[in-house]
């Protein structure tokens, strides 16, 4: 077998692991997440939740579709979850309850009434939804390193081109416009205000993410000077 068709067909069983595996978590996510939505409103009438779900179905299935394509390699890594750092461990482990909280709230808000946000504005929210996980998927093309977990890995370069030249941070950027545009969509004033603790997180999460970085990777002390802001620009 010539080497080139050795290396196509070796590229063609990546990329169907790939899909296989990246096929096989988004249906067993989609079906919690929809558990953690829909049990707490006691009822599946709930158009919110729906309009919300059915988002982020169509969302990252297309992301998949599209990283499997182009990198099946960069979307095997962003499958991995487990955190090799203790202290991102830490964090991540102790957020969990707080994730939890915040799509299953809105739930319970819609059944007990608690409180009622105008459709027109969830609809309004929904464009967001689409612009932060947007955001997302750009910097997972840009960027084939980046991953779920906080780690450097083999042949790994710096990258400051893209969202990276606009924020050190561009995946956390659009993970928390992501979160509090869901809240609004999911139709929940109390979970609004209980999203605005995402950037704080993930705040957190940036600045160790960067002592990594500036340990491991060469330039990235450089590019830290180069590109100031870490999640917003002009404002941190």
């Amino acid at each position: 077998m010539a080497d080139g068709e050795a290396e196509g067909r070796t590229r063609a069983i990546s990329r169907k692991a790939a899909a296989m595996n990246a096929s096989v978590k988004f249906a067993g996510g989609m079906l919690v997440v929809g558990a953690i939505l829909f049990v707490p409103a006691g009822s599946m009438e709930w158009a919110n939740g729906w309009l919300w779900l059915g988002t982020m179905a169509a969302l990252m299935l297309a992301a998949l579709v599209a990283l499997v394509v182009k990198d099946p390699e960069a979307l095997m890594r962003r499958l991995e979850a487990r955190e090799p750092e203790r202290g991102q461990r830490l964090l991540m482990t102790l957020s969990i309850p707080y994730f939890l909280g915040l799509f299953a709230l809105p739930g319970f808000d819609w059944r007990f009434g608690w409180s009622r946000m105008p459709f027109a504005l969830s609809l309004a929210a929904d464009a967001f939804v689409v612009g932060g996980y947007g955001l997302f998927v750009w910097v997972m093309l840009a960027n084939r390193w980046a991953a779920r977990t906080v780690k450097l890995m083999a042949g790994q370069t710096l990258i400051d081109t893209g969202p990276y030249a606009v924020v050190r941070h561009p995946m956390y950027s659009g993970g928390a416009v992501l979160y509090i545009a869901s809240a609004f969509v999911l139709g929940s004033w109390w979970a609004v205000l209980l999203s605005l603790g995402v950037p704080v997180i993930l705040g957190f999460r940036a600045a160790a993410e960067e002592r990594t970085l500036v340990s491991g990777l060469p330039g990235y002390a450089d590019y830290m000077r180069k590109v100031r802001w870490r999640l917003v620009p002009g404002i941190w």
